[in-house]
């Protein structure tokens, strides 16, 4: 058996439209038994969507219809409502209540996979550059900005007005811990920067990739500040004109071992193995994956990536600059 799941999306961006029309195709894909798209136009007759910002012959609403074969609708409640056809009423599944958050989170992960080849064919073929594949919001499990959804019986038939929906404003600022300004919180302020600021500020800029799910965008980022952050550190506390320390750092094979394991215990007496091997493992990952991206051009284990395994990764490098920092 199957189950119906209707998405609409709020893209970050517009896709340019040769008509103030909709746009709309079947894709054929192995895991759904049907997957439809339609690029909505910014119709101003469609209160939900129009923005009065943009011209109508833009899209900045997708619809997505699929039909996944994974789980079975009459495992839920069935909603049924009468209708008349050919003059005689006839009653009709409808709509499906009571989806686990589970399902939904895991129909939208096999499609914001599929919607994404689709964006990417876009991109390639047309000179909109800005358009970039929708970040799953491993916080609230979604896709895109604003996401409405709803299960249907497979047999229900869907226009483009949702006849249901439950909505999501996808946003990870709200529930990730941090500190907050208070009263006292510019009394320290300081306008001279750290002289290690840049390689934080990347380190910055990988967690906030993370929570987008772009994971390359993670190991690149998280790649210029781990090898910016060990270059600074060395060149701060080499001694010019030591042989040995010159001849170490000539060397370019295994940078990462080099700089934070070799160089380290050269001139600190410990390396990173030695404080923390669990902290180096994390740097040399992200080395590793770094090298895929930059020497072949693809991730070869791109598939064992995860949030959780990135998120402690980035948690072990911030650690373990703080730890050199103190030696």
């Amino acid at each position: 058996m199957s189950i119906k799941f209707q998405c609409r999306i709020e893209l970050p961006y517009i896709i340019r439209l040769n008509e103030a029309k909709d746009y709309e195709k079947d894709f054929y894909f192995p895991e759904f038994e049907k997957f439809h798209l339609r690029l909505l136009f910014n119709d101003i007759d469609y209160y939900n969507i129009y923005n009065d910002k943009y011209e109508e012959s833009v899209c900045k609403f997708i619809l997505i219809e699929v039909i996944s074969k994974n789980y079975n609708y009459k495992d839920y409640r069935v909603n049924k409502i009468t209708k008349k056809i050919e003059g005689e009423q006839i009653e009709c599944e409808e709509s499906v209540a009571d989806v686990p958050d589970d399902v939904a989170r895991e129909i939208m992960s096999e499609i914001s996979i599929r919607l994404n080849h689709v964006l990417r064919f876009i991109r390639e073929n047309t000179k909109m550059f800005w358009i970039e594949e929708i970040p799953i919001n491993r916080i609230n499990k979604m896709v895109g900005i604003f996401s409405s959804f709803y299960f249907y019986a497979p047999t229900y038939e869907l226009d483009r007005n949702m006849r249901y929906n439950i909505t999501f404003l996808d946003t990870y600022i709200d529930q990730v811990e941090s500190e907050k300004v208070d009263d006292n919180f510019f009394e320290n302020f300081n306008v001279e920067e750290n002289e290690y600021t840049i390689s934080f500020q990347f380190l910055d800029k990988a967690q906030s990739a993370l929570y987008d799910s772009k994971f390359k965008d993670v190991i690149i980022f998280a790649s210029i500040a781990q090898e910016s952050f060990i270059s600074k550190f060395i060149e701060d506390i080499s001694i010019e004109g030591d042989i040995v320390f010159d001849k170490l750092n000539s060397i370019f094979s295994k940078l990462m071992d080099l700089k934070y394991n070799v160089i380290l215990k050269c001139l600190k007496s410990r390396s990173l193995k030695e404080i923390n091997s669990e902290y180096w493992n994390s740097i040399n990952s992200v080395y590793k994956l770094r090298n895929d991206i930059m020497h072949t051009g693809v991730l070869k284990d791109e598939s064992k990536l995860s949030f959780e395994k990135l998120d402690k990764d980035l948690s072990n490098i911030r650690k373990a600059f703080n730890e050199i920092l103190a030696l």
